[in-house]
C-alpha cells in the first residue's frame, strides 16, 4: 500500500481538481469530498472540524485505536495558494497521510498491530493563510494530543550537485546540511527530537534523512507551517519536508505538477514516517 503508484493516484486526482483555494470552491469541494470518501472507504469515521464560517475553513480528522491516552497525529494541509495545482505543496503530504491511514487501518483490522495510544489522521485547511486550520485544531484538541508528524511537501528530489539551497545564515549553524537536494529534512524543536529520531531510525538505507533540532536563529525561517501551533502549545511535533522553495523551483507556481515529482522518494518518506508512527505508538511513553 505504501507505494509510489498509490501516491501517484492521490496526487494526480487532487491536482486535477485545480487549485484548492478559497477562490476556487469547486476544487475545494471536490478535494474535501475525495479525502472524506477515501478515509471512509478504509473503515474510518471522518469528523469535520469547522474553524470559520467559510466553506473552505475546514479540517478533516479520523482516528484509529482505542483508549484514553492522548493521540499521535499524522497530518498535512490540503489547501494550496490561488494559482497552483499544488502537487508537491501539498498533495504529496495529503497522499502520504492517506496511504499511511489505509495501511495502518488495515494492520489494526487484521490484528497485526495494536497501538497503545490512538493515531489521528488530520487534514488541515488554511495553512497557506497562516496555518489557521492547524492552529484551530490544536486549540480545541491540545489535551488529547501526545505529538504530531506533519507532512509538508515530500515529493521533490534533485540529485544535482548544488541543487539544495539554504536560508540566509543557515550554513553558520547547520554546516553539515548537504548541498545536494537528495534528502528529506525532519525539523524539530528540543521537545520533539525523539519524534525526529524515530523517522530517521525507520528510514530505508537509500533514503537520506536529516533530523534537525532547529536552532533559535532559524526559528523565524521554519515557523511557517502546521507544526508551529503544536510547538506554541508545548506539544512535540516534527515537520517532514523536502525543504520547499529551498529546493523545488515550482514552489507556489502553476508548474507544481505531478510530473515534477520523484514518487519513489515520496514513497520512501511515507514508509519511514508510517514506521515511526508505529514505533512511537507501540507502547505508552
Amino acid at each position: 500500500m505504501l507505494t509510489a503508484s498509490a501516491l501517484e493516484r492521490h496526487i494526480g486526482l487532487l491536482t486535477e481538481f485545480g487549485p484548492r483555494h478559497g477562490s476556487n470552491p469547486p476544487a475545494v469541494d471536490a478535494a474535501l469530498r475525495y479525502i472524506t470518501d477515501e478515509l471512509t472507504s478504509y473503515g474510518l469515521t471522518v469528523a469535520v472540524q469547522r474553524w470559520g464560517p467559510e466553506p473552505f475553513e475546514i479540517n478533516l480528522t479520523a482516528a484509529i485505536g482505542a483508549g484514553r491516552a492522548p493521540a499521535i497525529e499524522l497530518g498535512a494541509h490540503w489547501d494550496t495558494v490561488a494559482e497552483s495545482p499544488g502537487a508537491d505543496d501539498n498533495a504529496s503530504g495529503v497522499a502520504g497521510v492517506l496511504v499511511a491511514a489505509r495501511t495502518l487501518t488495515a494492520a489494526v483490522a487484521s490484528g497485526g498491530w495494536r497501538p497503545a495510544r490512538p493515531v489521528r489522521f488530520c487534514l488541515y485547511g488554511g495553512e497557506e493563510d497562516g496555518f489557521l486550520g492547524s492552529a484551530a485544531h490544536v486549540r480545541r484538541s491540545a489535551g488529547v494530543i501526545h505529538g504530531a508528524f506533519v507532512l509538508e511537501m515530500i515529493g521533490y528530489r534533485d540529485n544535482t550537485t548544488g541543487s539544495q539551497r539554504l536560508p540566509p545564515g543557515a550554513s553558520l549553524v547547520l554546516p553539515d546540511v548537504p548541498r545536494t537536494a537528495d534528502f528529506v529534512a525532519v525539523l524539530a524543536d528540543p521537545a520533539s527530537a525523539a519524534l525526529a529520531e524515530a523517522v530517521a531510525r525507520n528510514a530505508e538505507d537509500d533514503l537520506s534523512v536529516r533530523a534537525v533540532v532547529v536552532p533559535p536563529l532559524l526559528r523565524p525561517v521554519v515557523n511557517r507551517s502546521d507544526h508551529v501551533p503544536y510547538w506554541r502549545a508545548g506539544l512535540p511535533a516534527v515537520t517532514v519536508t523536502d525543504t520547499a522553495e529551498y529546493r523545488n523551483p515550482h514552489y507556489h507556481r502553476v508548474t507544481d505538477t505531478l510530473g515534477t515529482l520523484d514518487l519513489d522518494f515520496a514513497a520512501a518518506v511515507t514508509r519511514a514516517v508510517t514506521a515511526a508512527v508505529v514505533e512511537v505508538t507501540s507502547r505508552l511513553l
